[in-house]
């Protein structure tokens, strides 16, 4: 029976993972952290036992981490000290004689932004892909980069198996027992909110990618049966899958995205509304690029199903603002 610590679950990627883990894995003891009390009989509910915690209790986080065969952090990509308490922890698994145990780290595909704020697309930009030699190009200094490149320096020295999942923009559903609903779209009302439009930087050409949680969740599964099979045989660099199915022009999203809200009444218009990366302020992000070509996640038999961005945007953002 594995030991897996899920920090995460209360989230709408990480509750999605756990109950698909459970219905993988039905024998797997599963612990999860949990900052609320009040969310612990849906986390019991789901099939894992509740640790009382949050990111701020290193000292737990270690000790749990120390004490499972797998980690799964689907809940911070960016904070260092979370990191190094897990991985503290599975050092001392390892030390203690109990095997290689398996850390399985999300990241986000801003990592590869490139970096703009003008909402162009620029066709001489680099494509990124999973493969190794553009892994190694992740540097503390890049968007996630300040956890994803001493990771991947920490997986070559063996003590664990690391494996980091980097998810674009994910949409559709989620099935956990807390968080339903993806957190772009918050962002993205937050915005239109005070703009009273959907906004899009510069003339929306940008390009940017998306996820559907099912699939998501089933690349998360096939990933967590490779750590749980033994230690690899691949570098850590070849253990990063970019998690991405669609690509869409920020315009065209922003367009689903406006309409769908003005059906709410959360917006007085359908119609976006075109703003400067200066008045996008900490949100001049959508003015980027991002530009991939995964690969590795169809080489270890990921077959996405999912729906299309535009068949679930409507639903979404019901559901968002149903629970507001």
């Amino acid at each position: 029976m594995f030991a897996i610590f899920l920090i995460g679950a209360t989230g709408y990627i990480g509750g999605s993972i756990l109950v698909e883990l459970k219905n993988v894995y039905p024998d797997a003891s599963i612990k999860a952290l949990v900052r609320s009390p009040s969310h612990n009989d849906a986390i019991r509910a789901a099939g894992a036992h509740p640790i009382q915690g949050s990111f701020d209790n290193l000292d737990v986080i270690e000790e749990h981490a120390s004490k499972a065969d797998l980690v799964i952090n689907a809940a911070d990509s960016d904070t260092i000290d979370l990191m190094n308490a897990i991985m503290r922890g599975l050092k001392k698994r390892k030390e203690s004689g109990a095997g290689t145990p398996s850390y399985v780290h999300t990241s986000g595909s801003a990592v590869f932004l490139d970096g703009g704020n003008t909402g162009k697309y620029n066709k001489n930009l680099k494509v990124w892909t999973d493969r190794e030699e553009d892994i190694k190009l992740i540097t503390p200094q890049m968007r996630h980069g300040q956890v994803d490149a001493p990771l991947l320096k920490a997986g070559e020295e063996g003590y664990a198996s690391t494996y980091i999942i980097c998810p674009t923009g994910v949409h559709g559903p989620g099935k956990g027992p807390v968080a339903k609903v993806t957190a772009v779209y918050k962002y993205v009302l937050g915005a239109s909110v005070a703009a009273h439009a959907v906004t899009y930087v510069g003339e929306g050409s940008n390009v940017t990618n998306f996820v559907h949680i099912d699939d998501l969740v089933a690349l998360y599964i096939k990933v967590i049966s490779l750590a749980l099979a033994g230690p690899p045989t691949t570098s850590p660099y070849e253990r990063y899958f970019i998690a991405s199915v669609e690509d869409s022009t920020f315009i065209e999203f922003a367009n689903a995205c406006a309409k769908a809200f003005h059906a709410t009444g959360k917006v007085p218009t359908a119609v976006p509304k075109s703003i400067t990366a200066e008045e996008a302020g900490m949100l001049a992000l959508f003015g980027s690029n991002s530009l991939l070509k995964p690969m590795r996640a169809r080489e270890i038999g990921w077959e996405p199903k999912g729906a299309s961005l535009f068949d679930t945007v409507d639903s979404d953002i019901k559901t968002l603002v149903a629970g507001m």
